[in-house]
């Protein structure tokens, strides 16, 4: 089941870093570096969340891990998702500073980041529904 789920999500996150990948290089090719940069972040934190899947994989299917497949699948799903709650706290703090210092640009990019985990997360959501 869960390799199922891998499978599927990583080759979503593939299909996601794509595009973006197409968007770069287009925008690079227009001599818009600063929206390059910006679509660079979105390929980041597409990286942190397939890296902390991995991460939660190798703690929960290991053969360390005596407890049956759906106690395993149960365990994997909640620590995965703890990355969603711990990851993001900067970026909300990030954001609410830039914004009380009115610094557009890191508002940009911290709501950039945090658009981008909610579309991972999403993926992932229907992903695990399969």
């Amino acid at each position: 089941m869960i390799e199922k789920i891998k499978i599927e999500f990583f080759r979503e996150l593939s299909k996601m870093a794509e595009e973006i990948d197409a968007q770069i290089i287009f925008l690079k090719e227009e001599d818009r570096s600063d929206e390059s940069n910006l679509e660079k972040v979105k390929l980041n934190v597409l990286d942190i969340f397939k890296q902390m899947f991995d991460v939660s994989y190798r703690k929960v299917f290991n053969p360390g891990n005596r407890n049956d497949e759906t106690v395993k699948l149960s365990e994997f799903k909640r620590t995965y998702l703890e990355f969603y709650d711990k990851i993001p706290n900067n970026w909300y703090e990030s954001l609410t500073l830039a914004k009380k210092n009115d610094d557009f640009e890191k508002v940009l990019v911290e709501e950039l980041k945090i658009e981008t985990m909610k579309k991972v997360r999403t993926c992932f959501d229907k992903c695990w529904e399969v």
